[in-house]
């Protein structure tokens, strides 16, 4: 091979490695840019060093540009962003002379200078060159516009995508009118790209005033000054309103296409208006009606387009789902959107290959709020109901695309309402009331601890709303605990079965998947249900694995590691032993002396008291004071209701045991009814009957 040929092709593989580094990844492209440049930066500065550098060619450079756009601003683009004048164009304001003797190129962000490297090297800019400039904080014209990070797609450059762009690069709805006003060509009629990022920008939320996010961080707006503007001016700058968009879109001839409906979807106020978007999409006629009908159509209307279902994508089918989750009434609003979703969801992704959990993630995320209307009873049926179809969605989940820990931490939290919503009643009937059925049923899961046992995978398998088994609220809590339990323990953590699994693991080796969010809720759901002994198993568990749990928790949540063991400090070391505790206190000392870990303590009695008095709900106060009363009655030995507790709670013991026995057989070959049955030998069959009183 020649020298020429040999320089030709390692020319060829440098190319190929930048543009191929350059490919956002389909999950968590901006968390990823960091690497992605760090890599392409490597390559680069090995190029340099050669005695001949190579050759960068256009695709290159876009690929490279394209990695810088969705980078966080450098110190230096965030000072010049913060110098910018609140008008339009938004021209730099100089602090002091030397800032006004410099050349303006001086201050221009990374994308724009790569741009000009490019030029340089013999490429003239296209239209897609122009829009990466735009959102790179340089007009066409040479005027200043606002740098914004952009995951900027791979697609041909034309006049409606630098129209996009300066629409973008705008700090308010109001800039961005203007910027949708004035075409970069006379005459130039909107199309969808243009029509989607101003319907964006009109649906974008305010900033927080306390964030410190600057002008195209993020997809937030700021507000525009306007504090010198007559009425008739503000009224002239202001927007329109996002239904008028649209009509102004179908007046033009342009259809929604469906990543504008999909976001319009999302954000519509009512059914009705997102039917309207709907009519307005460039979805076929039947389609339109099909997903009108999923929507709010009745019972009999949608059976007679559920076939029709599998039609939509998965996407708009995604965006209806989400709707009818976040549209759930509150109390005294009766409604079937959450079913409607669960049945949709169930139709949409049942074909192979289709394991994608977000859809079953939004139904539970539902369902766990601390309002919503599972049926029109009162709160207590309510969040019996809201658990009954938590459940089911778990077992929906589980057979279509496997459980996460995001989905079990939903389940966990709606678990949590079943005492919250009596934790009332119990309180009073400890100080002075009587306790009857379900009350006494589920105080005995903490004066003398809740119903053991495990499940097997599939954990949710044998969940049925119909069961008689779960016909009280203590029979469903415990069946709710048991899968809480085992799910966990197979979710949480993983053991490395291999080196390929991961670079850094040995074999055998923990690989913790469970940030500090999720060990939280599922300690707040074991105290929810009395089971302090897994509570205490799960903080030891924290203080083995605490940098396990921090490196998968987010850099902003890590706090919330501390909140594990002020929860099990405050609703289960009143109802421990010492010889329990205090192994768990030495070791979190202990950690804590080694590793000097910040978020990993053991909380004092003021911080215990004000972590309960923090939350606004008032449920963690009322659940620790009723926590301390049970400690209470348990010190007080056979006297009072814990007499009476102990004695009812010991005779429902064989029967809870018995049930978790069949239940555990059960499941080992899918079997689950009001008789749980398996057979012993060819032939012949026991039949074991669920027996009244506490199941598991």
């Amino acid at each position: 091979m020649s020298g020429s040929e040999s320089f030709e092709l390692r020319c060829r593989t440098f190319n190929f490695m930048l543009q191929e580094l350059s490919i956002p990844p389909a999950k968590k492209p901006y968390a990823t840019a960091h690497h992605s440049w760090e890599a392409i930066r490597t390559l680069l500065q090995f190029s340099s060093t050669l005695e001949k550098p190579l050759i960068v060619e256009r695709e290159s450079y876009r690929g490279i540009r394209r990695v810088l756009l969705a980078l966080q601003k450098s110190p230096g683009e965030r000072d010049t962003t913060t110098t910018l004048k609140k008008t339009w164009p938004p021209y730099r304001l100089p602090r002091n002379g030397l800032e006004e003797a410099m050349e303006a190129d001086e201050y221009y962000s990374r994308t724009v200078k790569a741009g000009l490297m490019m030029q340089d090297s013999g490429y003239a800019k296209e239209e897609f060159d122009i829009a990466t400039d735009i959102l790179g904080g340089l007009g066409p014209d040479g005027s200043p516009t606002i740098q914004t990070r952009a995951n900027y797609p791979v697609r041909n450059g034309s006049d409606q995508s630098i129209w996009a762009a300066q629409v973008r690069a705008t700090r308010s709805a109001e800039e961005a009118w203007q910027a949708f006003q004035h075409p970069p060509q006379p005459g130039m009629a909107p199309q969808t790209e243009v029509f989607h990022e101003m319907i964006l920008k009109a649906l974008a939320n305010i900033v927080d005033p306390h964030h410190d996010n600057l002008p195209g961080d993020g997809r937030e707006t700021f507000s525009h000054d306007t504090l010198n503007f007559s009425d008739f001016e503000r009224a002239r700058l202001a927007p329109p309103k996002v239904l008028q968009l649209t009509r102004h879109m179908e007046q033009s001839g342009v259809r929604l296409d469906e990543r504008c409906l999909n976001v319009l979807l999302l954000r519509s106020a009512s059914l009705d208006e997102a039917v309207e978007y709907v009519q307005r999409s460039s979805l076929s006629k039947a389609q339109q009606t099909t997903v009108d009908c999923a929507l709010r159509g009745t019972d009999v209307a949608f059976n007679s387009v559920a076939d029709q279902i599998k039609e939509i994508s998965q996407g708009t089918l995604l965006a209806v789902i989400r709707l009818l989750c976040r549209t759930r009434p509150g109390y005294g609003m009766p409604s079937h959107t959450i079913e409607r979703a669960m049945r949709i969801a169930r139709l949409g992704w049942t074909a192979g290959g289709c394991s994608n959990p977000a859809p079953w993630e939004f139904i539970l995320e539902a369902l766990a709020r601390s309002r919503v209307l599972a049926c029109g009873g009162d709160p207590q049926q309510n969040s019996q109901r809201a658990l009954l179809l938590a459940g089911h969605v778990m077992k929906e989940a589980e057979a279509s695309c496997g459980l996460t820990l995001h989905m079990l931490s939903s389940f966990a939290r709606v678990t949590q309402k079943v005492l919250h919503t009596r934790l009332d009643g119990l309180l009073d009937s400890l100080t002075g009331g009587t306790t009857h059925g379900d009350d006494a049923a589920l105080l005995s899961f903490f004066v003398t601890g809740p119903p053991q046992g495990t499940t097997r995978r599939p954990h949710f398998h044998h969940w049925n709303r119909a069961d008689p088994n779960l016909a009280t609220t203590a029979d469903l809590a415990a069946a709710a605990l048991r899968r809480l339990r085992s799910a966990w323990a197979d979710l949480a953590s993983a053991t490395t079965k291999g080196a390929a699994s991961s670079s850094s693991a040995e074999l055998g080796d923990t690989v913790v998947l469970a940030g500090a969010s999720e060990v939280n809720t599922q300690m707040l759901a074991l105290a929810s249900l009395g089971d302090v002994n897994a509570m205490a198993a799960l903080a030891a568990w924290t203080v083995r694995h605490a940098d396990g749990i921090l490196a998968a928790t987010h850099a902003k949540r890590t706090t919330w590691l501390t909140g594990v063991l002020h929860t099990f400090r405050a609703f289960a070391e009143p109802l421990l032993d010492d010889d329990v505790v205090a192994p768990l206190r030495r070791a979190v000392v202990d950690a804590r002396q080694r590793n000097r870990d910040r978020w990993l303590y053991w909380p004092s009695d003021d911080e215990v008291a004000t972590f309960t008095q923090s939350d606004v709900s008032g449920r963690l106060g009322r659940l620790r004071d009723f926590v301390r009363l049970v400690a209470r009655e348990r010190e007080d030995g056979g006297g009072g209701d814990g007499g009476v507790l102990l004695e009812y709670r010991g005779e429902l013991r064989p029967g809870a045991d018995a049930v978790a026995q069949a239940e555990e057989r059960a499941s080992r070959r899918y079997v689950c009814r009001d008789e749980v049955e398996w057979r012993q030998t060819e032939g012949e069959k026991s039949r074991y009957r669920v027996v009244q009183g506490m199941r598991v």
